[in-house]
């Protein structure tokens, strides 16, 4: 029977305004011509090679009005010569339809078809068009103004993209397609753009081929980075850029950062460190300014603090005070006729060891 070529949809694609169909004969032994106005093409409707009516081509035999081309046939050589293009030529003559389908009868070729305005992505390339992937999305080889993506090859129409090798939208490319956040290239995971392109916990990437970057101060130590303590503070133990400051040790994600003591460098939480662990030197062995001390400078240097009623290295006497004449001098030494004992010092006058008031190498003179 008669040949309907039903048009590839194309959803949302309404043309505006309808339309207008059109017809053209052209008799047996002779050609067809079928063309749009730029910007516009074929959209064949029905095609019949033979007769079905008595008074079209009257140069022969016209008495059989029943006469059909197959349809198969027919559907093949108009898909292939004219279907979504601007202009086509056909052949009316037995060997393009592939049998005669009424011998003995005069017959004509006749196509109704109409134009249809191109639209970027409708499938169809038309001018000002290198590609139309039959649809207006970016980032899928061909853009949303049906020009070829950067990194992209894109062939027959509707089109089929392929970029950097790999089919468009393939992670791995390092083309960033619909559906990724990031693609640099690879597929593997721990540099910031994940196997399935996506942008890993405490990355930020940018660009494509995708650079991707760890992200200081966000809590996640990523490569590069030596802690991440969730801020970009310095003097914490992890400093603006990330990196454990001297003195500190950091652990976990996110870093927990605490001073070394014993290391020389006085940090948070450290009221000394004079590079080592002991006690009794003034500073701790917990870093702590040990009571009759005072401790200053990287590392600390420490000295027993006159008048403070300690008695620490460097003193023989302290009685909590700093004035002379009282048995324990300015300088915490035992002044002369004297001897001191106690912390806080208690200080008497001392007798020569023969008087008959005291006994002992020391002896207090009576008053």
């Amino acid at each position: 029977g008669t040949v309907t070529l039903t048009p590839t949809p194309t959803p949302s694609l309404t043309p505006t305004p309808t339309p207008v169909f059109d017809s053209q004969v052209a008799c047996e032994g002779t050609s067809m011509t079928l063309s749009c106005p730029s910007g516009h093409w074929l959209d064949i409707i029905k095609a019949n090679f033979g007769r079905t009516d008595s008074t079209t081509c009257p140069s022969g035999p016209t008495t059989n009005t029943n006469c059909h081309s197959d349809a198969d046939w027919t559907d093949g050589v108009v898909t292939s010569e004219c279907q979504r293009k601007n202009q086509c030529v056909l052949q009316s003559n037995v060997q393009t339809w592939g049998s005669d389908p009424c011998p003995g009868t005069f017959k004509y070729l006749a196509v109704t078809y109409r134009c249809l305005a191109s639209v970027c992505g409708d499938g169809t390339i038309t001018a000002g068009e290198t590609c139309d992937d039959n649809n207006t999305a970016s980032g899928d080889g061909c853009s949303s103004t049906c020009a070829v993506e950067t990194g992209c090859t894109c062939l027959r129409q509707p089109s089929s993209c392929s970029c950097n090798g790999g089919s468009a939208g393939t992670c791995g490319n390092g083309v960033i397609t619909t559906g990724e956040a990031c693609d640099d290239g690879n597929t593997f995971n721990g540099d910031g753009c994940s196997s399935a392109c996506v942008v890993e916990s405490g990355y930020s990437c940018s660009g494509s081929p995708s650079s991707c970057s760890g992200v200081c101060g966000n809590g996640v130590i990523t490569t590069g980075e030596g802690c991440d303590d969730g801020n970009t503070a310095n003097g914490d133990g992890c400093s603006s850029a990330c990196v454990v400051e001297s003195g500190y040790s950091c652990s976990g994600s996110p870093s927990s950062c605490s001073g070394v003591c014993g290391n020389g460098v006085v940090t948070r939480g450290e009221g000394c460190d004079d590079g080592n662990t002991a006690s009794g030197d003034g500073c701790s062995s917990v870093c702590a300014v040990e009571s009759g001390y005072s401790c200053s400078g990287v590392p600390s240097s420490c000295s027993g603090v006159c008048g403070n009623g300690v008695i620490t290295t460097g003193e023989v006497c302290d009685d909590g005070n700093t004035a002379n004449g009282d048995g324990c001098s300015s300088t915490c030494a035992v002044e002369s006729g004297y001897f001191c004992n106690g912390s806080p010092s208690s200080c008497s006058a001392e007798c020569p060891i023969s008087t008959t008031w005291g006994s002992g190498s020391h002896a207090a003179c009576p008053a």
